[in-house]
């Protein structure tokens, strides 16, 4: 639409018929069918073997998709593209690989097994399980084929197997998590917060999450919007906590910015803290090169 809107300003005449959301769906869905062609004639119908990269995610229905990427080498070059997204019709093996056939159907590409070579998926059990899983179902007639559990996915399993278990960790995710919902919750505490980062004159900024779908990356924006807010924070939580405090209406909040408080002047917790965003940022960088 911001196209036609632009031509608009250049003084073309585009009418009405195309300035709406309908519209601007039929044109996306028409480009992504010429990237598609493109996608079939040059890179992967003409590669001699192919791996597929997948991994599972959601639409605003909450229905499961299946996004499909191809990796091919072709004249020296490998090239790994974006191949669609399908619906999946069962959370199992048989609804994936159902899934990835409907895409390359939708390419005329539905022999693509003939090429398969290697599979990519994180380590879900419905991917890598021995007996069902969608890389044992296709080495039922690929033999050959060459399973890879995610490296990214293999890193972060890692990290939370060697320090998610320490009872110091498990208070540092209390804290970020008490923090998120402490401002998320209360529109006053937020408006006083961002009140105390103006005043000390540092970038207003809120806590932030450690949850979600990329769980590692939560956890460092977390930690960071938690150093470059600390003495905001801070001062809040102890104007909150004055013997002398006028407001009857923050003394539901007292007793939780007491807690989060005295967490935030724990020389040994903020230690920690400081050690766990040192290593997160390493880990980060590691996963972002593997990307």
């Amino acid at each position: 639409m911001w196209m036609v809107q632009l031509d608009a300003k250049k003084g073309i005449d585009v009418g009405q018929t195309y300035l709406n959301d309908k519209e601007a769906q039929l044109f996306s869905e028409f480009i992504a069918l010429c990237a598609r062609n493109k996608l079939e004639g040059k890179k992967i119908k003409s590669a001699p073997f192919i791996s597929i990269i997948t991994d599972g995610s959601t639409d605003k229905g909450f229905r499961e998709q299946e996004v499909v990427y191809v990796r091919t080498a072709v004249g020296r070059q490998i090239c790994t593209s974006s191949l669609g997204m399908t619906e999946v019709s069962r959370s199992n093996a048989n609804g994936i690989i159902g899934a990835i056939d409907d895409t390359f159907t939708s390419i005329a590409m539905p022999d693509y097994k003939s090429k398969l070579v290697g599979f990519g998926s994180d380590g879900a059990a419905v991917n890598t399980g021995i007996n069902n899983g969608v890389i044992a179902r296709f080495k039922e007639t690929h033999k050959c084929l060459v399973g890879i559990h995610c490296h990214v996915h293999r890193l972060e399993l890692t990290y939370k197997a060697a320090l998610t278990k320490k009872p110091i960790h498990t208070k540092v995710e209390e804290l970020l998590g008490g923090l998120y919902y402490f401002y998320r919750n209360s529109p006053l505490n937020r408006s006083d917060l961002l009140g105390a980062c103006e005043v000390l004159g540092i970038t207003k900024i809120v806590p932030t999450r450690v949850g979600g779908t990329r769980w590692l990356a939560h956890w460092q924006r977390a930690l960071d919007n938690l150093w470059k807010a600390y003495p905001a924070i801070v001062s809040h939580l102890q104007t909150l906590t004055r013997t002398d405090q006028p407001s009857p209406r923050r003394h539901k909040a007292t007793g939780k910015a007491s807690g989060y408080l005295k967490m935030l002047l724990d020389l040994k917790l903020v230690n920690y803290a400081h050690f766990l965003t040192d290593v997160i940022n390493v880990v980060q960088f590691i996963i972002v090169s593997l990307k």
